[in-house]
């Protein structure tokens, strides 16, 4: 049975220990842990320990047969989810070995142990779950850490690890979650793991608000978003991670004339999508599309800032929520203050947020927002939505005259070397555009139009193309498709 902690206890414990630590003026290093964990050998059985150790010292918990997060990871990652798994299920079976008796891809044994440090924290960041490996069956070995799960995810492209009190690690790929069968984690191995990936900042506004979204660097493994979150009263995280280039938007798939809108010297461009669709990414390739081609000053205010811009010919401000700016509205609204000629917002919140916004396009500046809507009909009235009735007329009014493009996305499994492809939905603005919006009767284009416009292509026309070319199942489109019946029919079934 998972042991349980005490969630309160055992933060009480760490703020403890870190008084302990900064009255000793000491300052921990990336190599340290190592030092540390040998020189607690003789302290700490490996196997065994229970209860809270004395602050200061380093976690331990049992994590028993089968395995070890870095042979459990490499296998999903380089045997494919579905071997892997299987491979793990057959190791923790009753009469089969652990794999503490099997040998992972690159011929590790099993580790003996995994330790959570939650009162050092390295400079940079700290490998907050270690483990050791001997290298002869007795002392020595060398640690491990989070940091080799998440080299591991690094060659997965839209990947997720899900790390919660009661479940083993997780790995997410293409909307599909599966479980590894190593022990489940303690509460307090998942709190420490989340500790030790923030600043002291962000700590405390975790411990206020109980949930933060923030971006981190790790040496030689790149840039990671990391999602932590309170459930029933234990700390969960979800990490994924972010590609050190901005794709180009030929790489993504994007159609040509996209570039062209993106060119623009002023505008609101919208990209939406469900959580996990891509739009960050395809609203960072719009950005970085402008400062390859344009000589301006480019200011983006996101939370967190996940993609960083790399100047080429424009001037890049990148401004990141609670760090540099209180919030999407502050950082918004002095944009026509600060020269700007381009800005891109992660996040259309709310109502002060969405005016700053009207009022920098009206000021000069081609504004490209992101939003978490499914459909280019919902992002607009999402954002209307917002505002108390009596402002609504207006607010449409605006946006009809402000408006370029939403871009409504989903990422659909592809077949042969394509993982996934971008299928879309696209609103270009036009006159008849504009009085629908007015009008608030935009949802009659996308009922409507089936077979595209010069304005409008629904999301099914799009899905039908990629079936037709083979690029992706039927099964699949029709899972994304607004009609179904149409999409069959037009896809030739």
């Amino acid at each position: 049975m998972v042991e349980s902690y005490d969630l309160g206890r055992m933060l009480e414990e760490i703020a403890e220990d870190e008084k302990t630590n900064v009255s000793r003026g000491s300052r921990v290093t990336r190599d340290e842990p190592e030092t540390g964990m040998i020189e607690n050998r003789e302290t700490y059985a490996l196997r065994g320990f229970r209860g809270h150790p004395p602050a200061g010292e380093p976690w331990m918990d049992d994590p028993g047969a089968p395995g070890q997060l870095r042979d459990v990871s490499k296998m999903l990652l380089q045997e494919g989810v579905e071997a892997g798994i299987s491979r793990v299920e057959a190791a923790g079976s009753p009469g089969a070995p652990g794999l503490d008796d099997c040998s992972d891809a690159q011929g590790i044994r099993g580790a003996d142990a995994i330790e959570f440090e939650a009162s050092r924290k390295p400079e940079p960041k700290p490998a907050v779950i270690s483990r050791e490996l001997p290298s002869d069956g007795g002392g020595g070995g060398r640690v491990m850490s989070l940091c080799d799960l998440l080299e591991d995810s690094f060659f997965r492209e839209s990947t997720d690890i899900l790390i919660g009190e009661g479940f083993p690690p997780a790995v997410k790929t293409l909307g599909v979650v599966r479980r590894s069968t190593l022990p489940a984690l303690t509460s307090a191995q998942c709190a420490a793991c989340a500790k030790g990936l923030m600043t002291e900042g962000q700590w405390e506004r975790f411990l206020e608000k109980k949930e933060l979204v923030f971006s981190i660097d790790l040496e030689d493994l790149g840039r990671f978003r990391v999602s932590a979150y309170r459930q029933r009263n234990t700390v969960s995280m979800v990490l994924r991670h972010i590609a050190g280039t901005i794709p180009t938007l030929d790489r993504l798939g994007l159609p040509g004339w996209i570039e062209e809108i993106a060119l623009k010297p002023k505008g609101l461009i919208l990209v939406t999508s469900p959580p996990g669709h891509g739009k960050t990414t395809t609203a960072a390739s719009l950005i970085d599309t402008v400062n390859r081609k344009r000589e301006c000053h480019i200011i983006t205010v996101e939370d967190p800032m996940e993609y960083v811009v790399r100047p080429e010919k424009s001037m890049i401000s990148q401004r990141e929520v609670g760090t540099d700016t209180a919030s999407f509205f502050e950082g918004i609204r002095g944009v026509s203050k600060q020269a700007s000629d381009v800005v891109m917002i992660g996040e259309l919140r709310d109502p002060g947020t969405i005016e700053a916004a009207l009022e920098a396009v009206c000021s000069g500046c081609l504004v490209v927002a992101a939003t978490a809507s499914s459909t280019v009909a919902s992002a607009i009235e999402s954002m209307v939505n917002r505002f108390p009735v009596q402002r609504q007329t207006d607010v449409r009014q605006r946006i009809s005259e402000k408006l370029l493009l939403v871009f409504s996305q989903r990422l659909v499994p592809g077949k042969g070397a394509e993982r996934v492809v971008v299928a879309y939905e696209r609103l270009l603005n036009s006159s008849k555009i504009r009085n629908l919006i007015v009008e608030n009767r935009l949802r009659e284009v996308t009922t409507q139009v089936r077979r595209g416009s010069a304005d409008y292509e629904s999301i099914d026309l799009c899905l039908s193309s990629l079936v037709r070319e083979g690029r992706i199942d039927l099964e699949d489109a029709l899972r994304f498709a607004d009609n179904s019946e149409f999409l069959a029919s037009s896809s030739g079934w």
